[in-house]
């Protein structure tokens, strides 16, 4: 399209050009007469063919000169233009698919961060659910066994203090023996001094 235009362009011109080399070329006498109007208005024949040639030589040269190398270096061009473009848009598109892996890992990170946040969440209450079962178990087995320390100590202390009650008992008693106590006071004294230290 546009290759068609400049050429009618060109062609106009070159037109032009021509008809102004003719009328350039003729003269207009003071006088028109008949017969000077063929030879003066119209250029002779020999001056239109050199004039003719001489265009015709500085229209071909135009066109070797100018028009074939313009035309070349604005194919070359355009061509350099288009493989820019076209490596533009391949950069453009690689460019959007490592956008488009770099959004997706980053909502994998993203999704990622969130299960270790959730895991981690998960087993710190977890741990701590255990340590508080495991501490309350040795509390309550600390309690057990300070229980049945006291009621070891207890009993040891009710050992003990039987057994020196016994010995009270049994000094008593040699003590009332020797003062001739009788056999059944001696038996409720004792069953007496043991009720009372139950």
């Amino acid at each position: 399209m546009w290759s068609t235009r400049v050429k009618k362009l060109l062609l106009l011109s070159f037109n032009f050009l021509i008809i102004s080399a003719i009328v350039s070329s003729c003269s207009i006498p003071e006088e028109l007469q008949a017969k000077t109007i063929v030879n003066e208005f119209f250029p002779n024949f020999w001056v239109f063919v050199a004039h003719t040639i001489a265009l015709s030589i500085i229209i071909l040269l135009g066109i070797f000169l100018l028009w074939k190398p313009t035309k070349r270096f604005l194919a070359k061009r355009s061509e350099l233009i288009q493989a820019e473009i076209n490596n533009a848009n391949e950069i453009k598109k690689q460019a959007q698919l490592l956008l488009d892996n770099a959004k997706k890992q980053k909502q994998n990170a993203e999704l990622q961060a969130r299960e270790i946040i959730n895991l981690a969440t998960n087993q710190a209450y977890r741990l701590k659910n255990d340590l508080e079962t495991d501490a309350k178990r040795k509390a309550n087995r600390i309690i057990e066994n300070a229980h049945a320390e006291i009621i070891k100590q207890e009993s040891i202390l009710k050992r003990e203090l039987e057994g020196r009650i016994v010995d009270v008992a049994l000094e008593a008693t040699s003590t009332l023996i020797k003062k001739n106590v009788a056999k059944e006071d001696h038996e409720r004294l004792v069953n007496e001094l043991l009720r009372n230290l139950d």
